[in-house]
């Protein structure tokens, strides 16, 4: 499931993961907010979400607003076997990640939430972002969905169904921030 985390140094999360004993097909596996934040706060640089297929999914359960929010270590985020059916709320997941560059929640269906916004605000060092069949059927505020990203160049929105004009404009006004050309 998770990938190029060390657990040698952190016994809690060891013992967490080597008690689960066997996942069957047929079992849910959950990540919570504060396992997210655990995670992050141990000093993780790359974060993989896998899955083995339909069955073995992996679900984010209940709130997970600014659930990686302030890193100064993780540079790499692929939750995109991450089923976010079952959370309440994701706001702010990515906001303020000092190194953070890339991001992939390509399949993420978001719409049970009404509030995405500043899911990636300020995250400086950010330059590409998968959105590929994302859907945002019900929000209604993405205010800052992309603010103060001015490293950011990839944006994939393959087939993003119901996607919103704040985040649209928000890449834009990212790349737009790249071309000024300096004063002479």
């Amino acid at each position: 499931m998770f990938k190029e985390i060390n657990l040698r140094n952190h016994s809690s999360l060891h013992k967490l993961f080597y008690s689960l004993g066997t996942i069957t097909t047929d079992d849910k596996v959950y990540i919570t907010k504060d396992l997210l934040e655990t995670i992050k706060d141990a000093g993780a640089v790359n974060i993989t979400i896998d899955s083995e297929g339909d069955k073995n999914k992996v679900y984010a359960k209940g709130d997970m607003t600014a659930a990686l929010m302030n890193s100064d270590t993780l540079k790499s985020a692929d939750l995109s076997h991450l089923d976010v059916s079952e959370a309440t709320a994701i706001r702010s997941m990515f906001q303020n990640d000092k190194n953070l560059e890339n991001v992939n929640i390509a399949g993420w269906n978001m719409g049970q939430f009404s509030d995405v916004s500043q899911m990636f605000s300020g995250a400086e060092k950010l330059v590409k972002v998968d959105l590929s069949d994302t859907v945002y059927k019900n929000v209604v505020n993405a205010w800052n969905f992309f603010a103060h990203n001015n490293a950011l160049t990839d944006v994939d929105l393959t087939n993003a169904r119901n996607i919103t004009r704040e985040i649209v404009n928000g890449y834009v006004q990212a790349i737009k921030n790249q071309m000024q050309l300096p004063l002479i």
